[in-house]
């Protein structure tokens, strides 16, 4: 997955921009919050390209919400890995890939399993 090659190849200036963003937010520039918005939908274009595969109700939303999933997930795992709580979950990277490719391809591209009601 591109999105872990990225995150690991620009590690050190990632976490950096990340402590500042999240200690600074009102530092961030709008043209840099908007570039952030363009590349997501780049992304988000690429996985709407195939929108008949995509069972989610809300395609649009989902495809959204799945690449925020992802980006978070990178960053916490990449960026932040020797934070207590991300270092529970010892996975390289490539095993991270395919299990985040895993987890956006069911959420986008098969409808829950509906839950059970209980009595």
């Amino acid at each position: 997955m591109l999105v872990v090659g990225l995150f690991r190849e620009r590690r050190g200036l990632l976490r950096a921009v990340g402590l500042y963003a999240r200690a600074r937010p009102k530092a961030i520039p709008a043209e840099v919050r908007a570039a952030r918005v363009r590349t997501m939908d780049s992304f988000g274009a690429l996985l709407l390209a195939c929108r008949g595969e995509i069972a989610h109700p809300q395609p649009e939303e989902a495809v959204r919400l799945g690449l925020f999933m992802v980006a978070a997930i990178c960053r916490d795992k990449i960026l932040f890995d020797e934070a207590p709580h991300s270092s529970t979950v010892p996975i390289d990277d490539d095993r991270l890939a395919r299990e985040l490719a895993r987890m956006l391809m069911g959420y986008l591209g098969r409808p829950a399993a509906p839950q059970p009601t209980r009595a």
